[in-house]
C-alpha cells in the first residue's frame, strides 16, 4: 500500500507534470506553506478560547482523541493522515462539551459537511 502525500506534494506532484518552472515551484510551495502555517496557529489559537479550555489542554484532548481513534476518520472510515481534524459529536452550538466522550477524529470533508449538526440530522 502506497504511503498517503500530504496536499502539498499532491500539488507539487500536480505543479511538475504540468511543466511549472523551477522558480514559479519554489514561490508556489513558499505559498502553501504559508498558508498552511496560518491554518494550523489559527486552529492552535482560536480553538482553545472558542472551547473554554486552554491551548495546551486542546492539543492534549486532541492528541489522546486522535491515539484513541487511531488516525481514522469515525463517520467514513478514512486515513486522515497528516491532517485530522477532531469534531464535537454533540456540537458546541447544540450544548455539547469538549470531553473525550463528545470527541471523534474526523476527515476534513466530514467535518466540514456536518458542521453544527448531529449525527443523525447529517446525511453524508
Amino acid at each position: 500500500m502506497a504511503a498517503r502525500m500530504s496536499v502539498i506534494a499532491t500539488a507539487v506532484q500536480a505543479l511538475i507534470a504540468a511543466g511549472v518552472s523551477g522558480d514559479a515551484l519554489v514561490e508556489a510551495i513558499a505559498n502553501m506553506e504559508a498558508a498552511q502555517l496560518a491554518a494550523q496557529r489559527r486552529h492552535g489559537h482560536e480553538a482553545p478560547r472558542r472551547l473554554g479550555i486552554s491551548a495546551q489542554e486542546w492539543r492534549e484532548l486532541r492528541f489522546q482523541v486522535f491515539a484513541r481513534d487511531h488516525g481514522f476518520c469515525q463517520y467514513c472510515g478514512a486515513d486522515t493522515g497528516s491532517d485530522p481534524q477532531c469534531d464535537h459529536v454533540v456540537p458546541l452550538a447544540r450544548g455539547g462539551e469538549t470531553v473525550m466522550g463528545n470527541l471523534v477524529t474526523s476527515c476534513k470533508s466530514c467535518n466540514s459537511s456536518k458542521r453544527d449538526r448531529l449525527v443523525c440530522e447529517w446525511v453524508r
